[in-house]
């Protein structure tokens, strides 16, 4: 047991962080109090505690690297959410919540649910990989996403290709 020099609570000693520094191998504050006051210094201090923060992360890239992969690893879920949203920001100038929206309704040429994409115009922004937000056209799913591509988003393509297929009798393969 040991007395914290904040609360003045007993407390068993793993209720204290660790310190070589201190006789019993223990921080004088209990971990609560060490954390209340971590708190209130930062508030106080914002500017400073965020410079230090910096100042230790440029030292330390090593351990910033392992402790965020560490974070990735454990938090895969997060890190597909924030990999998702950053993507949806970044290609086509999206909120997550406009693109979540959007993929409700499904495909706008099927309706399928499956396999969703973002349709953009790539004749748009000077064919930069980064999105203006006028290029998005709607959902479409993979099957439809990949047909318009082949038929390199022209329409007069398309009307051909309905043309060529509502042409079709079925008795034309005897004439070849």
């Amino acid at each position: 047991m040991k007395t914290c020099c904040t609360c003045k609570a007993d407390k068993p000693l793993s209720e204290f962080g660790k310190n070589k520094r201190q006789k019993d191998g223990h921080q004088r504050r209990c971990l609560e109090c060490a954390r209340k006051a971590s708190a209130e210094y930062y508030r106080n201090h914002k500017d400073r505690a965020t410079a230090a923060t910096r100042d230790w992360a440029r030292r330390n890239p090593d351990r910033v690297n392992a402790n965020s992969k560490r974070w990735r690893e454990a938090n895969p879920e997060k890190m597909a959410l924030a990999r998702k949203k950053s993507n949806v920001r970044f290609f086509y100038n999206l909120t997550l919540e406009e693109h979540e929206k959007m993929l409700q309704n499904g495909c706008q040429i099927c309706g399928s649910h499956d396999r969703l994409h973002v349709d953009h115009d790539h004749s748009c922004c000077d064919g930069r990989s980064k999105g203006c937000g006028n290029c998005v056209r709607g959902i479409l799913c993979s099957t439809c996403n990949t047909g318009i591509g082949f038929l390199r988003d022209d329409p007069d393509l398309l009307r051909k290709a309905i043309a060529y297929l509502e042409g079709y009798t079925g008795a034309q393969h005897d004439t070849l």
